[in-house]
């Protein structure tokens, strides 16, 4: 995330993450305001991809890998965007780059390698 800032990355993120992130934080924490919170500072930080921007492709891509309705929305937005897919859910990076999209699986590259990603993105 320090990379993001610091090269001044323009990072967007599917509707369905403000929701998710919303649904997990109340759920583990019992805590409405710290889930509102949270998931209000993801809409404010990060630009947003509406729903409807991404539906066709999502759907598409769900049909095709079988991946799960949340991963779909990621490799939609990167597919649709041109952008590079950062993730540390194998499944999701195998999906993604089995359509040609550009993925970087974090949990297998050190900080260099991430780095020097985002410096050519």
């Amino acid at each position: 995330m320090e990379f993001l800032e610091e090269l001044s990355i323009n990072v967007m993120i599917p509707a369905v993450c403000v929701v998710e992130t919303a649904s997990v934080i109340a759920r583990l924490t019992g805590n409405r305001e710290l889930a509102k919170l949270a998931s209000e500072k993801l809409r404010d930080i990060y630009h947003v991809v509406r729903e409807d921007q991404l539906l066709d492709q999502a759907w598409e891509i769900a049909l095709t890998t079988g991946a799960s309705g949340f991963d779909s929305y990621f490799i939609a937005a990167a597919k649709v965007f041109d952008a590079l897919l950062m993730t540390d859910d194998v499944s999701m990076a195998d999906k993604a780059a089995r359509l040609g999209v550009n993925v970087i699986l974090v949990r297998e590259a050190d900080i260099e390698e991430i780095r020097s990603t985002l410096q050519d993105a």
